[in-house]
This record gives structure tokens, C-alpha cells and sequence, in this order.
């Protein structure tokens, strides 16, 4: 899995939904769903939507080869490309016809855009460091795509790594570390209609444990913003922003090798409890529910997990089980009963297959 080393109105929608034939919210469930390349030793890393359409593009990688494939309504999963080299770990889309792709070949930082024909590789930003990785993508809008992920210089330690896209290249932008240790950027998300951005990762405290790293951009740059403290072994791993009343910043990832939710208010950040508190598992991505206060939370526990925030708490949603173990390491959400999360099978030794779920 790719982050182991994102009233009147309702009632008149679920009219319309019923007369369309679309399962309501209350009736959808989590289904397994085919995908294109069944291949032994391949996984699927992330999923995104595209704005405004029901296209939904999916990340991953198999062996050593990229994998890029895409569904649009009423059809099926297609291999989009599988070029040849590198690993991909994050997809965000400012339109149906730009479409961003990031993830790392071999030591160097890797990204692809779709132009809504063609896929074409784009020269990152040089940073000088021995190793780059760009782990998640988010659009702020068409001139403001941001990467971040990790950077390794010749000898030193793990560096936080950020990189923007003007409309014409990626150009690298500065960000601060929690400390001189490893630190590194697994996640980030854009505050529409705003200049704000949140990153999330983790670094390494001098007594050699892991902590959660959030970072935070407004007008003046990049800052550590404080997180809980008395966090013990803490990574966060994705994030979501949901609008509106009830809304704001997530964060998901793990404390203690189980699973960790964080929301950010005007009081700062605080910890929400897991629907599954008691077991071990982690949380790897999150999603937005649009037209809701709702969100969805994906990951892993030795078999697929899935939660969903109905605005009051976390509750485990039933999720079908291939044989095996398995995780997920994606989600996104088109509506309140219209969502696809993907991640990675495998029969509890080396094999492992993509899988792609949809809630409907």
C-alpha cells in the first residue's frame, strides 16, 4: 500500500434519485467491482473524481510499471497507460481534461498529466536531494496544483518536500520540518476558494519514536502547525476538507497501530473517536461526501476497512472481503450514494492484486 513506508434539498435529491433509479444513501452498499488489470504482484495507491463529472480516475502500480486506469458512468474500469517505470501514489483532477498524477521512479520524483487525450510525462522540480518522492496531489485550481511528499539528501535525513504547478512547470517551494530528524509529507489538501493548504506526515523525535506532522499554508508560506500533543507513535497518512456548516479539516492516520481521526476547529485540533477504537488497524485516506457534512475514511487492519462520519460520530461500514488479506489505500466520493475506494488484495504472502470497491 502506497503510504506504509486521502432539508428541502435532500429531500428533493432523494426524489429524484428514487425516480432515476439510484439507490439512496440508506440503500447503497459497498460492492466489489472488476478491474481491468487482474494481474498477480500489482496494487491500486490512490482514486480521485473529476469535478463536476461522474469520471473517477485510479492510481497504482504493477511490478515495476506504472498503472493509470479511469471509469466514466455507465461504463466499466479501463487501463488508461502503463508506462513503463515507477510507482504512482497520488491523483487529483482540475477537470476532465486536466489531469494530475504523481509518484516516484526509481529515486527521482515522478508526475504525469492528462490533457484529455494524451498522457504526458512533466519534468518535476529539481531539489538536489539524493532521493524525491512525491506521495499525493491536490488542486487548489487550474494554476494551483500542489505535490508534497519526501525528499533524502546525499547522507542526511528525510526532508519535507512541496512542489507547486503555475500552468506552465512544477516549480519547488520551501517547507519547514518539525526538527533535523526524518520528517515526511504523506497527504495533502487544498481549502477551496482560498490560499490555505494542509499537509500531513509524520517525523522521527530524538527518543526514536514517530510523530504526527501537520503542516499548514496561508499568505505568508508554509508553518508547523501544532498538533496534539501526548500523541505516542503517531503518522497521519491523508486528509480531507469538507465545506459547509459541520465541516472543516481531517486528518487520519494511526496512533499506537490503531487507528487515528483528527478534525481542526477554531479551538485547533482534537482527536475524534474511531469507529472501531478497540481494534489495531490504521486509516489511510479520507473523502469529502459532497452536497453533506459527511465523509468516508479508508485503511486497513489486516482486511479492508471502512468507516463514514454521519456528522455526529465514525461507524464501521460492512465492507465484501476478497479472500486473503488486504487494505485500502484510496477514496472518493460523487455523492452521498455514489463512492469508489481502492487498495490492494493479497494472499497473505507476496502476491497481491488491485482491488476497486464502489458504494452504490
Amino acid at each position: 500500500m502506497r503510504r506504509l513506508y486521502t432539508g428541502v434539498a435532500a429531500i428533493m435529491m432523494s426524489v429524484a434519485a428514487t425516480a432515476l433509479g439510484i439507490p439512496s444513501a440508506a440503500d447503497a452498499t459497498w460492492t466489489l467491482s472488476a478491474d481491468p488489470q487482474p494481474g498477480t504482484n500489482c496494487e491500486m495507491n490512490a482514486v480521485a473524481r473529476v469535478p463536476g463529472h461522474s469520471t473517477v480516475w485510479g492510481v497504482g502500480d504493477c511490478d515495476t510499471s506504472a498503472l493509470i486506469e479511469r471509469h466514466a458512468a455507465g461504463g466499466t474500469w479501463t487501463v488508461v497507460a502503463t508506462p513503463p517505470v515507477g510507482g504512482l501514489f497520488g491523483v487529483a483532477a482540475v477537470s476532465g481534461r486536466d489531469v494530475w498524477v504523481v509518484g516516484v521512479n526509481g529515486q527521482a520524483a515522478l508526475a504525469y498529466h492528462w490533457d484529455g487525450s494524451s498522457l504526458t510525462q512533466v519534468a518535476t522540480a529539481p531539489t538536489g536531494a539524493l532521493t524525491e518522492q512525491l506521495r499525493d496531489v491536490t488542486v487548489a485550481s487550474a494554476t494551483g496544483v500542489w505535490a508534497v511528499g519526501v525528499r533524502l539528501p546525499a547522507g542526511g535525513r528525510g526532508r519535507t518536500l512541496a512542489e507547486h504547478w503555475d500552468g506552465h512547470a512544477w516549480n519547488l517551494v520551501p517547507t519547514p520540518n518539525a526538527n533535523r530528524l526524518d520528517n515526511e509529507l504523506s497527504a495533502v489538501v487544498a481549502v477551496p476558494g482560498t490560499r490555505r493548504l494542509w499537509a500531513f506526515g509524520f517525523h522521527l523525535t530524538r527518543s526514536g519514536e514517530l510523530h504526527q506532522l501537520i503542516l499548514h499554508r496561508d499568505a505568508t508560506g508554509w508553518h508547523v502547525s501544532k498538533g496534539l500533543r501526548h500523541m505516542p507513535a503517531a503518522r497521519l497518512y491523508g486528509g480531507a476538507f469538507v465545506p459547509g456548516p459541520g465541516g472543516g479539516v481531517w486528518a487520519v492516520g494511526e496512533s499506537q497501530g490503531r487507528p487515528l481521526i483528527e478534525r481542526h476547529t477554531a479551538r485547533g485540533w482534537e482527536r475524534v473517536p474511531s469507529g472501531s477504537p478497540a481494534g489495531p488497524g490504521i486509516l489511510v485516506a479520507a473523502a469529502a461526501i459532497p452536497g453533506t457534512s459527511h465523509l468516508w475514511a479508508v485503511g486497513d487492519s489486516g482486511e479492508l476497512v471502512i468507516e463514514r462520519w454521519n456528522g455526529r460520530g465514525w461507524r464501521v461500514t460492512p465492507s465484501p472481503q476478497p479472500a486473503g488479506c488486504g487494505g485500502l489505500s484510496g477514496v472518493t466520493a460523487l455523492s452521498a450514494s455514489n463512492a469508489w475506494a481502492v487498495g490492494t488484495g493479497t494472499s497473505c504472502g507476496n502476491s497481491t492484486w488491485p482491488i476497486i470497491e464502489r458504494y452504490h
